[in-house]
């Protein structure tokens, strides 16, 4: 391995980077319906972690609601891997299907390639 020059940072920084994507099964939304999901994003993750910070340090649920309403709105996209979501319809998602919510945040914690220890670690934070 080499050290990269800024340059070189520069130009991979600059490249479209392939999202890896899994399509979920959304029964709960109606028959047949699917969900296009990709990995948690730097945002994404920031807003969980910062969410089970604030809980463990006796903040209400809301903290993790918006955390929520980020990673649907991050982490649902289209073919092209363009969001579909926007903060309203994220927080829709979230408040009608949270089966679906939470099936899209496991979805994108593991496409992200999070061990089952930093996962584990989370949940011990929220408890």
């Amino acid at each position: 391995m080499a050290i990269l020059t800024a340059s070189e940072l520069g130009e991979r920084l600059s490249a479209k980077v392939q999202l890896r994507t899994r399509t979920i099964p959304c029964p709960e939304i109606g028959e047949g319906a699917e969900l296009l999901v990709c990995r948690l994003t730097g945002a994404a993750r920031v807003a969980l972690e910062t969410a089970f910070a604030a809980i463990s340090e006796g903040a209400d649920s809301k903290a993790l609601t918006k955390a929520m309403i980020v990673v649907l709105r991050e982490c649902v996209v289209d073919e092209s891997e363009r969001r579909i979501l926007t903060e309203q319809r994220a927080r829709q998602l979230f408040d009608r299907y949270p089966e679906v919510a939470f099936r899209v945040r496991d979805t994108a914690m593991e496409l992200a390639g999070m061990t089952d220890d930093e996962v584990a670690d989370l949940a011990q934070d929220f408890g």
